[in-house]
């Protein structure tokens, strides 16, 4: 063979193949490979389009622009359909637009997606309300607490109350299941501590608006219940025959005891404070005034033999002097006012039932103790809010959801005001009701 043939054949045997005779694996895996990166790249633009249209739309909806906010949901739900946020949020809009069964729709397509939260639930039941669909509403409720009963939140007693108040409440509203109704909200007050604990937190906070007299009101209301169920343990545990029986009773006595410890120490409190009071006031007398002095001093000499009552209960009967009251662990001003809104909604609702009910005197202690708790925080709890939010238009939305709720309870005193004859008190609540923006009808609920 030439040279020339052999260093042909060499250069051959270098030159690579041309591409159409490579093997096929390593362009299938490339293309593999740059698929995935492009689908992936594809998905995480699509899920930050779809948050930067959800967070427009928030923002216009805020503004009080619904219709506008719609058009950024819709485009956030089209670039990502799993997030459930963005169905509640076009619901809201809709709701905000009176388009309610649309906004209804909106919530039968989150729960295609997966299962609705009882927030949901209750917020499906509302909708139906206000569509007429009272049967639905009520079954919609039910499966609310279904949802929140097989959740790890069950277990929480405030969590428990708000729920059992939601469905009691839809059952008054659409007057169906009202013997059902009764025993949830009485469930649900048990599981806030009951009436006395009502009366006491609200005594506490009337103590710290410096509202003495009714304060001192709400403790002996509370001081009675506790007083009238120690008393009813104690003849229980007397004729308790088994030992796991005196044991469970023997604990609830001790509850009771230490309940009843916490009212007279508040009691103690208040009665203190009205004593700092009529010193002033004594003081601030001209000693040439000796009918005014002596009167006064006999109030004083009055209180100061109330407070040494106290005391001595405390010592004697409870066996807890002063020392241990002044341990306890004091609620705070904004504490009480958080759970002053609560304790209105499910008296409120308690009230509103015995209504439905034609139990009406029951109902008028319910919705008179509702409106007098719910007033009383209104200033503080907006207050308290403006402390926590930043943003002035979510604040203007806690707002108008705050008065929103007290006109709903005022329109349930006007209800039950209206059929005992009391037209003041009628007139006053259809007043306040425009005050906070909203019409007394049976929409308001």
């Amino acid at each position: 063979m030439s040279d020339s043939l052999r260093q042909h054949g060499e250069l051959s045997a270098r030159r690579p193949l041309p591409w159409y005779l490579l093997p096929q694996w390593p362009w299938l895996a490339l293309a593999a490979l740059l698929f995935a990166y492009v689908t992936l790249g594809a998905s995480e633009f699509s899920t930050e389009l779809a948050r930067w249209h959800a967070a427009a739309g928030r923002e216009q909806q805020l503004e009080g622009n619904p219709q506008r906010a719609l058009s950024h949901l819709d485009n956030a739900v089209a670039y990502d359909a799993e997030n459930p946020e963005f169905y509640r949020w076009r619901a809201e809009c809709y709701r905000e637009l009176s388009q309610h069964e649309r906004a209804l729709e909106e919530y039968d397509r989150l729960a295609q997606i997966r299962s609705l939260e009882t927030w949901s639930h209750f917020q499906r039941a509302d909708l139906l309300m206000l569509l007429g669909r009272r049967q639905q509403a009520v079954a919609a409720a039910r499966e609310g607490l279904d949802a929140f009963q097989q959740t790890g939140a069950a277990t929480s007693a405030l969590g428990n109350a708000q729920v059992l108040n939601g469905v009691a409440y839809f059952r008054a509203v659409a007057q169906l299941e009202l013997d059902e109704a009764l025993p949830q909200i009485t469930e649900a007050i048990q599981l806030l501590g009951g009436q006395p604990r009502i009366f006491m937190d609200y005594a506490y906070l009337c103590f710290l608006q410096e509202q003495y007299p009714l304060a001192l009101k709400m403790l002996l209301a509370s001081e009675q219940i506790y007083t009238d169920r120690l008393q009813n343990q104690i003849a229980a545990l007397e004729s308790a025959e088994s030992l796991v029986s005196q044991d469970d009773i023997r604990s609830r006595i001790r509850d009771l005891q230490k309940s009843l410890g916490r009212v007279l120490y508040y009691r103690l409190l208040v009665v203190r404070k009205q004593v700092g009071q009529l010193q002033d006031r004594l003081a601030a007398i001209p000693s040439d005034n000796a009918s005014e002095r002596k009167q006064l001093a006999q109030q004083l000499a009055d209180k100061q033999g109330l407070a040494g009552s106290v005391e001595t209960r405390l010592a004697d009967e409870l066996e807890s002097g002063v020392e241990a009251g002044e341990d306890l662990p004091l609620p705070t001003k904004q504490d009480l006012v958080e759970m002053m809104r609560l304790y209105a909604m499910v008296i409120d609702t308690r009230g509103f039932l015995y209504y439905q009910r034609e139990e009406y005197a029951a109902a008028f202690q319910d919705v008179r103790l509702a409106v007098q708790i719910g007033e009383s925080v209104a200033s503080e709890w907006l207050s308290i809010q403006r402390g926590k939010e930043t943003d002035l238009r979510q604040l203007e939305r806690e707002r108008r959801s705050f008065c929103r709720s007290l006109a709903t309870i005022r329109y349930h005193r006007l209800l039950v005001a209206s059929r005992l004859k009391a037209s003041s008190m009628a007139d006053e609540d259809r007043q306040r009701i425009e005050e906070l923006g909203h019409q007394a009808t049976p929409e308001l609920f």
